[in-house]
């Protein structure tokens, strides 16, 4: 699994187009084992990043960490997020996990996104994807998560603040 994912974090080999990876990589997520979410998880909450991994950009990793486990998650969304909710206490994890729940676009997860909303601490990156992730879900349990959300906050910082705006108008469209 480790070398999938250096793989598709990796740079673009020669002979490779971004198009040819985007088409290979959907190709594995359609046709590999639900059990790689459970291995792919494993990665997500480690607190160190394993060798295979250390030379590749950190965010990179994280976006295809997050890629992954949607393009599988989305083959069994319910079994996905039951795999995701008990992670969502490990600190490290957390970030991506609610970029999981959001890329899921499932309504079932929005228990999962209020339990984050009840963190009694959460960093700003985190109430932004939280908001991003209540907007990709959208319906109205989305809306009320966010108004509850935005009337936390007295003076939210300028990035949170936007993304509740992008997300409640997201919501609106749909």
């Amino acid at each position: 699994m480790l070398a999938v994912l250096a793989d598709f974090a990796g740079p673009l080999g020669p002979f490779e187009s971004p198009e040819e990876q985007d088409a290979r990589k959907q190709q594995w997520m359609d046709t590999v084992e639900m059990s790689a979410v459970e291995q792919l998880l494993a990665v997500v909450q480690r607190s160190r990043r394993p060798p295979e991994l250390e030379r590749l950009d950190e965010n990179d990793v994280e976006f295809e960490l997050t890629e992954l486990l949607v393009g599988v998650g989305r083959r069994d969304d319910d079994a996905t997020l039951a795999r995701v909710a008990p992670l969502l206490d490990v600190a490290q994890a957390r970030p991506v996990l609610i970029d999981v729940i959001g890329g899921l676009r499932s309504q079932a997860g929005l228990p999962l996104l209020e339990r984050v909303m009840r963190e009694p601490v959460l960093s700003e990156d985190e109430t932004v994807r939280l908001v991003c992730a209540l907007g990709e879900v959208g319906g109205e349990g989305a809306r009320e998560l966010l108004t509850v959300l935005q009337g936390r906050f007295t003076d939210p910082p300028a990035a949170v603040a936007q993304e509740i705006d992008i997300a409640l108008q997201a919501i609106e469209r749909s």
